[in-house]
C-alpha cells in the first residue's frame, strides 16, 4: 500500500473515532425537551407552610421550572376564596425576581419575569406570602384546610412535596385527609404523608398533570384557632363605603336644596 493510501486511511479512521466519541461523551438530552406539548414543565414544586394559632399561614413555594420554549416567565394565582371563606393575602415576596402583582376580587395574580428578558431551560422561582383564613367555620371542630398546590397549572408537575409545621398549635390530635388530582377529586389513595415532630410531610405518588393539584384537610379540636379573627373583607368595605357616601350626598343635597313648600297661587277673579 502506498503512502497516499495509508494517509487517507488514517484520516478516515480518526474521523470515525472522533464521531463515535462525540456521541459517547456528549451531554445527555432529555427526550421531554423535544417531545413536550407544553411551553414549560415543573420539575419540582415544594411548599413549606407554618401554621399559627390565629389561623394564619406563612407559605414559601420553591418552583423549579424547565422552559421548552423561550418565555418571559410564569404566572402564579393565589385565590381569595376557598369554598365560602374569603382569604386575605399579604406579605408577598419574590426574592429579587421581577414581579407584577395584580389584585382582583377573586385572586391575587403574580406575574414572575421580565418583559424584556426571555428564558430557556432551567429556572428556579421562590415565592412567599401570608394567608389569613379568619375564624374557623366549623361548629364542633377547627380545621387546616388548604390547597397546597392549586389546580390552575396547565402543565406537568413531576415532583410535588410539602411540609406543614403545626408545632405552634400544640400536641393535639389530628384527623388528616390528603387529596390529589383534578378539581373536586376526593380520592385519598394518590398520595402519602407522615407526621413527625409536629411537621406534616407528604407528596402525591404520581406525576401531576394539567389542572391537577394537592389539598389537605386536618380536623382538630374546637378552639384550636381561638385567637383567629376574620380579615377585613375588601368587597364588603367598598360596598358599605359606596352606600354610605350615597347616603351622605342625599342628606347634603336635601339640606341644601331641600324640598321646600312651594306657594300655591290663588286664582282670583275680578269683575
Amino acid at each position: 500500500m502506498n503512502k497516499g493510501k495509508v494517509f487517507v486511511s488514517r484520516i478516515i479512521f480518526l474521523a470515525v473515532i472522533t464521531l463515535v466519541c462525540s456521541f459517547i461523551f456528549m451531554p445527555g438530552i432529555n427526550a421531554e425537551e423535544y417531545n413536550s406539548n407544553f411551553d414549560y414543565e415543573i420539575e419540582s414544586y415544594h411548599v413549606n407552610i407554618v401554621a399559627h394559632k390565629d389561623n394564619t399561614y406563612n407559605i414559601t413555594e420553591s418552583i423549579d421550572v424547565y422552559f421548552h420554549e423561550y418565555r418571559h416567565g410564569i404566572y402564579r394565582d393565589i385565590p381569595h376564596l376557598f369554598g365560602e371563606i374569603r382569604i386575605e393575602v399579604s406579605k408577598i415576596n419574590t426574592y429579587g425576581e421581577k414581579a407584577k402583582k395584580t389584585w382582583s376580587p377573586s385572586n391575587t395574580n403574580i406575574r414572575l419575569g421580565d418583559a424584556d428578558v426571555t428564558i430557556i431551560g432551567d429556572k428556579k422561582y421562590t415565592i412567599s406570602y401570608k394567608l389569613d383564613m379568619g375564624k374557623d367555620q366549623g361548629k364542633d371542630i377547627d380545621s387546616i384546610y388548604l390547597d397546597i398546590i392549586g389546580t390552575d397549572w396547565y402543565t406537568n408537575i413531576y415532583s410535588a412535596t410539602f411540609n406543614i409545621d403545626v408545632r405552634e398549635l400544640g400536641d393535639i390530635p389530628m384527623d388528616i385527609v390528603f387529596h390529589s388530582g383534578d378539581y373536586g377529586d376526593e380520592d385519598t389513595s394518590g398520595g402519602d404523608f407522615i407526621v413527625e415532630d409536629g411537621i406534616i410531610m407528604g407528596r402525591p405518588n404520581y406525576v401531576l398533570g394539567p389542572y391537577q393539584g394537592v389539598t389537605i384537610k386536618a380536623d382538630m379540636p374546637e378552639d384550636t384557632f381561638s385567637s383567629a379573627i376574620n380579615p377585613l373583607d375588601i368587597i364588603k368595605v367598598l360596598m358599605y363605603s359606596i352606600a354610605g357616601f350615597a347616603l351622605i350626598c342625599l342628606i347634603y343635597f336635601r339640606s341644601k336644596y331641600g324640598l321646600k313648600e312651594k306657594p300655591i297661587p290663588v286664582v282670583e277673579f275680578y269683575p
